[in-house]
């Protein structure tokens, strides 16, 4: 309409200032793709701490860095958090009193505590086939451990015995399993209940002895009185003297019994 009209200055300033417009809007999205790709690649590496500055942006560039912002500020918070629980479950089980020791899907360590570093007088094991060359009977037992299963472990270190009490989690998140085991050194309390089983044991013979041997003694005294009386025996007193021999043979074979059972 503008060429009929021969309207050329029209024409060109109408054309010049959609050029102008179109170079704009691409300038624009442009600029606005390179923010979006700078701020995807900030968050693929974990880099929270850019602020995109919203005083010196064009008023459609304001509402997208405030956007950012407030993002990144969500990404920091997340990760800040996570720090936290990290090193609060790393002291965690640092500061317990059993041993743990975990393995990835590849037999990889992924954490020992000091507990088992103690325990087992092993500074650290790079991965669950080094067990091996520690003792390969400790390796052989924990490799055929299922999840949930407690197995016993008797082991000699620097001339200290300790039995181990050895237990197995297992632990799937994503696509990676993780083998937990937890060693505990039950020999200290397997010798306080030995040693408590041993007093109730005497304590048990000491009482059935006892009911035994008394009347046995008393009975023997007795029968020693009615011999040394002086003069015949008379009916009367060897029916005592027998009943009493009578009564120690039965006292007798009843503690023998119980000595055999007890061996036995």
């Amino acid at each position: 309409m503008l060429l009929r009209q021969q309207s050329y200055f029209l024409g060109s300033l109408l054309i010049f200032s959609a050029i102008v417009v179109v170079y704009r809007i691409f300038t624009l999205v442009n600029r606005t793709n390179r923010y979006l790709a700078n701020f995807l690649m900030s968050i693929k590496y974990d880099d929270f701490e850019t602020n995109f500055n919203r005083s010196n942006s064009e008023i459609s560039e304001k509402e997208l860095f405030g956007a950012f912002n407030l993002i990144s500020n969500k990404f920091r918070d997340i990760r800040l958090e996570k720090e936290i629980q990290f090193q609060y479950f790393q002291t965690l089980v640092e500061n317990v009193d059993t041993g743990l020791i975990g393995f990835d899907n590849l037999g990889k360590t992924i954490f020992m505590n000091k507990a088992l570093q103690t325990v087992l007088r092993k500074s650290y094991f790079p991965s669950f086939d080094n067990i091996a060359n520690y003792d390969i009977e400790l390796h052989h037992v924990m490799l055929n451990m299922r999840a949930g299963d407690r197995k016993l472990f008797q082991k000699v270190i620097l001339d200290e015995t300790k039995q181990l009490a050895i237990q197995k989690t297992q632990l799937k998140i994503r696509n990676s399993t993780y083998d937990i085991f937890s060693v505990h050194n039950i020999y200290e309390e397997l010798q306080a209940q030995e040693i408590t089983s041993w007093q109730k044991l005497i304590r048990i013979l000491t009482h059935e002895i006892m009911n035994s041997v008394s009347p046995i003694i008393s009975l023997a005294h007795s029968t020693n009185d009615l011999m040394s009386g002086t003069g015949e025996l008379d009916g009367e007193t060897r029916t005592e003297i027998h009943q009493a021999l009578k009564a120690i043979q039965k006292r007798s074979e009843g503690l023998l019994h119980f000595t055999d059972t007890y061996r036995n």
